[in-house]
């Protein structure tokens, strides 16, 4: 009944015809929210998703429009079945040097769970233990229902800037905190390899490229995003570290498009980055102690949570306007004394407004309020110049 195409067929990009319509089979083992878009003046629908063939190799599939709802009763679903997947008539495209699964107009049809033979045949082959099916959020602009569903469980820990970086349990925790600023330090991107479902960093050896991962040696690699922003709410600040899915949705240009932008000029952060500066929104954060690499470490974040109710929610959280006018004025009053007190400069390191540990006093937000945070806002705005540079390297005009 229908033509698989294998996915070690759809390996190399330099293969791949996208004029040819193709029939695939998986396990769906991602489903991504869906987001409204403007395309080219139009508002279009999308929805992406990982599937997952018998040998551990993945394809991340998109779903336009019309047929975005046909994967919507499976987003969010408690069931602990297996979901195998048909696409009929699909197009194997590249996008950023990867190779995609999109749906082409109203050609393409899905089939979930059928009893044709190619399912029977699949499930045959299936592993007797593999991971349940995860419903992530890519907390989206346009997303009215990020990340709801785990709120409404009641399966989350919601804490601050300050209490982070205390935690000493391995664990997932929530953080609602605004984007203070941006930290490039260590750069703003990273060369990723060029196999499908392995986003790992590419070194260079031997003069090649070298996944860290899956050893594989590349003659080029893709160019993924990976920012450490500065997160603020009423506590404190603390560093955070957004990958290429997070700071793309963001800020709406692929890491692949800016790169290519201004390699060859001077500038050595692109300026586009600075909208997300200012952006609220809860951060959700995968904690493993045994990675944590001293105090001014970036706390990796697994997804961004920008739904309108929820940061309704934890509006009490978030620094007001107002506050940060009177933070600003707190700042330029200090910066303009000649000498700082023996007091306000005992245990301050210059630049790292993480080592500041605000006070605290159980059942009083008041021990949170502004001479907590003083000395790390001002180590924040009196040197954003160095925040917002890298080091004095060039941007590596690495193989594209």
């Amino acid at each position: 009944m229908f033509q698989l195409k294998s996915f070690l067929a759809l390996k190399d990009p330099a293969d791949v015809n996208d004029k040819e319509l193709i029939d695939v089979v998986g396990r769906v083992i991602e489903i991504y929210n869906p987001v409204d878009k403007i395309i080219g003046g139009k508002a279009t629908k999308l929805i992406d998703f990982q599937i997952e063939d018998n040998a551990d190799n993945t394809l991340t599939c998109t779903l336009w429009n019309e047929h975005v709802s046909s994967l919507m009763p499976y987003y969010n679903s408690d069931s602990k079945e297996p979901l195998i997947v048909v696409i009929q008539c699909c197009r194997a495209k590249v996008v950023s040097g990867e190779v995609r699964i999109t749906s082409s107009y109203d050609a393409t049809k899905l089939w979930f769970n059928e009893d044709f033979e190619e399912f029977e045949e699949f499930k045959l082959k299936l592993k007797a233990e593999s991971t349940p099916m995860r419903s992530l959020s890519t907390g989206t602009l346009h997303s009215n229902s990020t990340g709801i569903s785990e709120f409404k469980n009641a399966s989350v820990i919601v804490t601050n800037c300050h209490d982070l970086k205390k935690v000493k349990e391995d664990g997932e925790y929530y953080v609602a905190a605004e984007i203070l600023g941006l930290d490039f330090e260590d750069g703003w991107y990273y060369l990723s390899c060029l196999k499908p479902g392995c986003n790992k960093k590419l070194k260079e050896q031997e003069g090649s490229l070298l996944c860290t991962k899956c050893k594989k040696a590349c003659m080029m690699g893709i160019v993924r995003y990976k920012v450490v922003v500065i997160a603020l709410d009423k506590s404190g600040d603390a560093p955070m570290l957004l990958w290429d899915r997070e700071v793309a949705e963001l800020v709406g240009i692929p890491a692949s498009i800016l790169y290519a932008k201004y390699k060859e000029v001077d500038v050595e952060v692109p300026p586009e980055l600075d909208a997300i500066v200012g952006m609220k929104m809860l951060f959700k954060i995968n904690f493993k102690l045994a990675l944590k690499m001293g105090p001014n470490y970036p706390f990796n974040v697994v997804r961004v949570v920008r739904d309108e109710h929820l940061l309704k929610t934890y509006s009490d959280r978030f620094v007001e306007h107002q506050d940060q006018d009177l933070m600003s004025r707190m700042i330029e009053e200090e910066t303009n004394t000649d000498a700082i007190s023996e007091e306000d400069s005992i245990g301050v390191e210059v630049n790292s407004p993480a080592s500041v540990q605000p006070s605290q006093k159980e059942g009083d937000d008041s021990a949170y309020n502004f001479g907590a945070i003083k000395r790390s806002l001002l180590d924040e705005f009196s040197s954003s110049k160095s925040r917002k540079k890298l080091k004095d390297s060039e941007i590596k005009k690495e193989k594209m």
